[in-house]
C-alpha cells in the first residue's frame, strides 16, 4: 500500500503537559466562575434582545408584551 507514514515520540510533550497539570492544580473554580460570568451574560442579552455583536435579536424575551414576560414557562 503505498503512502507516507509519520511516527512521532510524544513522550516530552507528555511529561510537559503533566507537570503544568501540577502546577495548575484544581481547575474547577475557575471554569465554574467563567461559567457562571457566560451565563449572566448570555442571559442579560437575551432579556435586552440583542445578540453579542449588540444587533436586535427577533424573538427575544425584550419583544414580548409585559403580559408574555411574567406568564409562567
Amino acid at each position: 500500500m503505498a503512502g507516507a507514514f509519520i511516527e512521532l515520540d510524544d513522550a516530552e510533550i507528555r511529561a510537559a503537559l503533566k507537570k503544568l497539570l501540577a502546577k495548575l492544580g484544581d481547575l474547577e473554580p475557575v471554569f465554574r466562575a467563567l461559567g457562571e460570568s457566560l451565563l449572566i451574560s448570555h442571559r442579560a442579552r437575551f432579556e435586552r434582545g440583542v445578540s453579542p455583536s449588540g444587533r436586535a435579536v427577533a424573538g427575544s424575551v425584550a419583544r414580548l408584551p409585559e403580559a408574555e414576560k411574567e406568564k409562567p414557562r
